[in-house]
């Protein structure tokens, strides 16, 4: 059997061919349909893509390709009536409703495809293909769907350049339509509508197109008026019922979409009364009269009242007076002339529990303004635990303050950053330097300044040995004060270590150690005219010498190698040394007493 010449067109053969025309307004009409179609069936698939519900996505994309599938077969059809030809012509039932149903499911696969998160080149390509190869099918079964007289064969060449031109737009306009948009290239409304429009042009290019591959085989009926097909009528029909097909998609649709964004909200209130009830601040809702139109569970916490007791009520129920009386006064100048103190901000204030106790809280008041009304949200922090606190730091601060200015000398705290900055220092820095504590808690002055230069370059290298063996240590040094008098001060200090071992600070104490240093040069000074006067040696509490002056050798005798380190017997009769009285001075200078006696040179 030929199956070739069943179907296409053998050039040269000797038959008659059946030629006809295209109603212009009908060509147009089939365009708009398919431009139209192809519209709604890309906006429905960008919608799909927003579908959280598997079923919900799947329902937008099945509207989705009734959609465009019943836009290809309306083409179809109306592209079909638009050609006029001397003949009478109908179309099997089956065979057209057969038809439509490769544009169906070629959309659904090719839309299934870009309505995922993710879009590659690999799926826009199938889905090109399929939408292409399903406007083909379609187009050539409708074709043969048709009854006449003459026979209706097809040139295999443009049949397959028809085929071509239907996958290579429709690839363009799902690239356009729905790849550029989704990778954010095109602007939405751009995209959809310029993707339409190549779908449509695909669906109308691949008709027209293989409408030049047929060939009617056969004679033009004799006194045969082609309007006796009644193409207009079917075609206005045919567009009707693609337009109440749209319809009923985007109706479709529509309903999904209501249904999601109402699982949404309730999701949302959910969501967000779950936040507000496990919300440790308390949240209370008023009107513009004060009443109390919601509150969450903490303000039952806080303050005693049940939500229903407190519903309903003027939110004065919560303040103590003159607060609860001044309120709706307060309301009212705030709407009037929209100045207020706490609206937006944050202000300390006392509130009243059920049993009338009252307790500090934080409030900081909202507005929020309705289509119908105006409402205020009040945002309530139980400041007890603070005040508390609060409280017990400075009752901690009066403690130290008071333990620092009764300890002797100045205590501190440096930082043993770069700067060395007080951090903290006692109020005894006055009496000591002459300047208040405070100049040097705020920077103004710093004590490095104050010490002698000399002094200076011999502290520091101590402070920071000690320091880098985490040990204490003590110095001396000289100041000068704001008088301009020269003090001696005794500084001992050791680091503090952060939780790392790493030393952070310095811990100290300040002494004045000036009228010691004078009272230690005076007695210098004494006991240096003493040995320059006086002949003066030195005993261990047994007897033994430890160091003799020049007066006391020259006046003996003794060189200092001869005596030190020898007993004082040396000094005394023998006979004498080994009496009891002699050993009676030696027991009366440990007890302390004065003794005196004489030497032998």
């Amino acid at each position: 059997m030929d199956w070739y010449g069943i179907f296409f067109f053998r050039a040269g053969a000797p038959t008659a061919l059946l030629y006809g025309s295209y109603d212009d307004w009908l060509v147009v009409l089939s365009a708009v349909v398919a431009i139209g179609s192809s519209i709604l069936a890309l906006q429905l698939t960008r919608l799909s893509q927003k579908q959280t519900s598997v079923v919900s996505r799947r329902f937008s994309i099945i509207a989705s390709s009734v959609s465009l599938g019943a836009g290809i077969w309306a083409m179809h059809f109306i592209g079909m009536l638009a050609y006029q030809i001397c003949t009478p012509v109908s179309y099997y039932p089956d065979a057209t409703l057969v038809s439509m149903m490769p544009g169906i499911l070629a959309s659904h696969y090719a839309l299934s495809l870009m309505s995922e998160n993710q879009i590659d080149y690999r799926k826009l390509i199938k889905g090109g293909f399929a939408v292409g190869a399903g406007i083909g099918a379609m187009h050539y079964i409708g074709m043969l769907a048709m009854r006449m007289e003459p026979v209706l064969k097809f040139d295999l060449v443009w049949v397959l350049v028809s085929v071509v031109v239907a996958v290579a737009l429709s690839t363009l306009s799902l690239w356009t339509g729905i790849f550029l948009n989704q990778k954010g290239k095109i602007p939405p409304k751009v995209s959809i509508i310029l993707g339409g429009v190549l779908m449509g042009s695909a669906i109308t290019a691949m008709h027209y197109t293989g409408m030049a591959s047929a060939r009617f085989l056969g004679e033009a009926k004799p006194g045969f008026n082609p309007d006796d097909n009644q193409s207009i009528t079917m075609a206005l029909g045919i567009t009707l019922v693609t337009i109440l097909i749209g319809i009923i998609a985007t109706a479709i649709n529509a309903l999904i979409r209501y249904r999601q964004m109402l699982a949404t909200i309730q999701a949302s209130e959910t969501r967000l009364s779950t936040i507000l009830d496990t919300a440790v601040d308390g949240i209370v809702t008023i009107n513009t009269t004060g009443e109390m139109i919601a509150c969450n569970d903490a303000v039952e916490k806080l303050f005693g009242w049940t939500k229903a007791e407190m519903k309903g009520k003027n939110i004065s129920l919560l303040m103590p007076e003159p607060d609860s009386s001044n309120h709706l006064y307060y309301l009212k100048n705030y709407q009037a002339t929209g100045q207020a103190k706490i609206m937006g901000e944050g202000r300390d204030l006392d509130a009243m529990r059920k049993d009338g106790s009252t307790f500090p809280i934080r409030l900081a008041i909202g507005e929020v303004k309705l289509a119908n009304e105006t409402l205020y949200v009040g945002f309530i922090t139980d400041l007890s635990l603070r005040k508390s606190i609060e409280e017990s730091v400075r009752q901690k601060d009066q403690q130290i303050q008071s333990m620092m200015n009764n300890i002797p000398g100045v205590t501190f705290r440096v930082s043993l950053a770069d700067d060395w900055s007080i951090q903290l220092i006692s109020d005894a820095v006055l009496q000591m330097t002459g300047w208040p504590a405070q100049d040097f808690l705020s920077g103004q002055l710093r004590f490095s300044p104050l010490m002698h230069p000399d002094d200076i370059a011999r502290v520091r290298p101590i402070a920071a040995k000690a320091i880098a063996k985490l040990e204490s240590f003590e110095v001396e040094f000289r100041i000068t004060d704001r008088n301009g008098s020269e003090k001696w001060v005794s500084a001992f200090a050791s680091p503090l270590l952060n939780k790392d071992g790493i030393p952070y600070a310095m811990d100290g104490v300040l002494l004045d150690i000036t009228e010691s240093k004078q009272k230690n040069a005076e007695f210098e000074g004494i006991v240096n005219a003493i040995n320059y006067s006086t002949s003066v040696a030195e005993f261990t509490i047994d007897g033994f010498v430890i160091s003799a002056n020049q007066n006391f050798l020259d006046l003996l005798g003794y060189q200092a190698d001869d005596i030190e380190g020898r007993h004082h017997s040396i000094f005394c009769p023998p006979d004498f040394a080994l009496t009891d009285t002699y050993k009676k001075k030696w027991s009366s200078l440990r007890q302390g007493e004065f003794v005196h006696g004489e030497f032998l040179r």
